[in-house]
């Protein structure tokens, strides 16, 4: 799957990764490093195309590990569906429908609460609650709302415990000591390299999935996976990928998403980039 790189060829590459599959009737989007790689805000261009493509019936929706407050501020001036918190929410014409399978259970992350005194932070109810002594730069990229401590939590809609440190052995402790005892429907990632400075120990549900919120998102307008286009990030958005056959477009990454998925390459690193691809491939 080999799209020219040539200007000619670089925002019109339908032919070279559509052949036999549905032409994409909505689009998702990964938004900081794809969507919005600088600025962190949407353009007044991009917002008119987002009208000239509701006229033309084709849906438009974010996909994001963010919080739903947070994703609405973003879109605040563009009425959009969005699928946020790892696929856990979905906001829909006015609704917001939370997918079970995508929580922890409330005695898993108080146990996570009782065994480990190290700084933390938890996502509930599309909250933030953070323990006295993490850095604010660990946290606040999430949420536009944040409280403390998580006990004041009501861990009914728990999507993400993290805990950010600097040594990873102490996480690694954690993380065996939690495990022999979780349940198969707990998820946990270990980052192999720290991330500014620190390193993160996530806990999650097994059943956390862009896809899953992307398919529920979908199902809502008579739609299916295969007939999204999917803009991402490849370091992030690569498990939205696997196994599954709708087009994406991504960031320098074509050789190794095409293992994947029918991809192509989105060379420009700036919002402009997605918008004249959005307006080329689709004729807006």
């Amino acid at each position: 799957m080999n799209c020219s790189r040539t200007p000619e060829n670089l925002f019109k590459a339908s032919d070279c990764f559509l052949t036999e599959i549905p032409f994409p009737k909505a689009v998702g989007s990964d938004l900081d490093g794809t969507l919005l790689p600088s600025s962190k805000e949407l353009t007044a261009r991009f917002v008119n195309i987002l009208g000239r493509m509701e006229k033309r019936n084709i849906l438009f929706f974010p996909v994001t590990g963010k919080t739903l407050n947070l994703t609405d501020k973003t879109f605040s001036a563009s009425e959009v569906p969005m699928v946020c918190l790892d696929g856990a929410v979905i906001k829909d014409r006015g609704r917001i429908l939370w997918d079970d399978r995508s929580l922890l259970s409330p005695d898993f992350v108080r146990s996570v609460l009782k065994c480990t005194s190290l700084p933390l932070f938890l996502i509930d109810d599309d909250v933030i609650y953070f323990r006295e002594g993490v850095e604010e730069k660990h946290y606040s990229y999430w949420s536009a709302k944040l409280d403390s401590p998580p006990e004041k939590a009501s861990l009914e809609r728990t999507t993400h415990v993290v805990i950010p440190w600097p040594e990873r052995r102490a996480l690694l402790k954690v993380k065996e000591s939690l495990f022999s005892r979780s349940q198969p429907e707990i998820a946990c990632f270990l980052s192999p390299r720290p991330i500014q400075e620190s390193f993160y120990l996530v806990f999650r549900s097994s059943g956390l999935s862009k896809f899953r919120g992307s398919s529920r998102l979908l199902a809502e307008y008579g739609l299916t996976i295969d007939e999204m286009l999917f803009f991402g990030d490849w370091r992030n958005d690569i498990p939205l990928l696997k196994r599954v056959g709708f087009p994406v477009v991504m960031r320098n990454a074509e050789s190794d998403v095409a293992a994947y998925a029918r991809a192509m390459t989105l060379f420009s690193n700036e919002e402009m980039g997605v918008e004249r691809f959005l307006m080329s491939f689709f004729d807006l």
